[in-house]
């Protein structure tokens, strides 16, 4: 089998080919190593004249000579090309083709975890950034509508100290919780674990956890409950008079030896001499008690300022207050919370019915000793203050009519 060529039209091909003129041929200006060093992404560029690359596919005279020029000294071929500036280039501080880190491993380690910290810290500190933005913008637009005038409320918030607690859902129903939340509510935190820790119900076991975490959070957060300083401040006096202070027995001996010489050499008697010793004796007599008189005044200040003050209640109880920061729960109150899982319970001729097993929350609001001080007081001036209650007041009479109502 052979195979069938055209051979009429690769005839007329071949001999037009011939006949046709040469066309001219593309020979680059530059060396090799001239186009490696420019960039493979050069920024691109619209002429209004035509290139040197064009000038030669188009024939002209000085492609020509450029193109003779090139073949008798390629070593020229870099001569005339201007190589491209790379501007200075800078890099972002996370970017990994930026400035190498001076830092040693201890530096960049410990570095390392103040960023961890501080990113774990946040979490807490500002779980919601958002949210806390959209309050403060709405905080600094009311206090424009009130012209910079301080509420009550904002007053007492600048003044007296408060921190809330919410616990997790707890496996129990609301109507047991609650009794416990009544039972402690207007107590101390001591005086209430105190009573949870006796207390029979099963659920007091958590409400201890969520107090002591309440209480500590008040603490460590709100600077709740630090407490007063009992003891009595010595006095400038008092410290003089210190063991370290003193003088040592030898260099009094020394000084009062070195006095006798000098009353000697001034010619005294041994009369003046005990004369003036009676007096300075009497003079350090009396700077004595009266620094024992005022030390015992201090003392009694001191004692009148932190004796039980005693507050009223709202409920008209009276209470004994020692220390005016002691953390009490002001507030206590149980919420429902999610319902958690439900169990079949089989019954008689294949009957099913499921129990609900419920959860519950409660919360706590811890304050100072202070606000109920402050709330005695309010009580006292305000009965204080009230008018006298009298059977027939001194009124005008109105709506008289000439017959009776009835």
């Amino acid at each position: 089998m052979r195979a069938r060529l055209p051979i009429r039209p690769l005839c007329r091909t071949t001999i037009s080919a011939a006949s046709r003129p040469a066309a001219p041929q593309f020979c680059p200006t530059r060396s090799f190593k001239s186009l490696a060093k420019v960039p493979s992404r050069a920024p691109r560029r619209i002429a209004t004249k035509p290139t040197d690359s064009e000038d030669l596919i188009l024939g002209t005279e000085n492609s020509k000579l450029a193109f003779k020029a090139l073949q008798n000294d390629p070593s020229n071929a870099d001569a005339d090309v201007e190589q491209p500036k790379n501007p200075e280039q800078t890099f972002p501080e996370t970017s990994v083709f930026g400035t190498t880190d001076e830092r040693t491993v201890e530096e960049t380690q410990k570095a390392a975890n103040e960023n961890r910290w501080w990113q774990l810290a946040r979490a807490q500190l500002d779980p919601a950034p958002r949210k806390r933005r959209l309050w403060e913008r709405k905080k600094v637009i009311e206090s424009l509508q009130r012209r910079g005038r301080i509420t009550q409320d904002i007053k007492l918030a600048r003044t007296e100290r408060s921190s809330l607690y919410r616990s997790p859902e707890l496996p129990t129903s609301t109507r047991k919780i609650t009794k416990l939340m009544r039972q402690i509510s207007g107590m101390t935190v001591e005086e209430a674990l105190v009573q949870l820790r006796f207390s029979k119900k099963r659920v007091a076991t958590d409400i201890i956890k969520g107090l002591l975490a309440a209480r500590d959070h008040a603490i460590a957060a709100r600077g709740m409950g630090i407490g007063l300083q009992r003891t009595v401040e010595p006095s400038p006096e008092d410290e003089a008079e210190t063991p370290e202070n003193k003088p040592e027995a030898e260099e009094l001996s020394a000084e009062a030896k070195k006095a006798e010489a000098e009353a000697e050499a001034a010619g005294k008697t041994e009369k003046e001499m005990e004369a003036e010793r009676k007096a300075a004796e009497a003079e350090a007599e009396a700077e004595g008690s009266r620094r024992f008189w005022e030390k015992l005044a201090r003392e009694a200040r001191e004692a009148k300022k932190n004796s039980p003050i005693e507050v009223e209640l709202r409920n008209g109880k009276r209470r004994k207050v020692v220390d005016p920061t002691d953390i009490y729960i002001a507030q206590a109150w149980v919420g429902k919370g999610a319902v958690k899982e439900m169990s079949p319970d089989y019954r008689g001729r294949g009957k099913v019915y499921f129990l609900t097993h419920r959860s519950a929350t409660f919360s706590v609001l811890l304050k100072e000793e202070k606000t109920r001080m402050r709330i005695s007081d309010e009580i006292k001036k305000k009965r204080d203050h009230r008018k006298l209650w009298t059977a027939l007041p001194d009124r005008p009479i109105t709506s008289q009519r000439q017959f009776c109502l009835w």
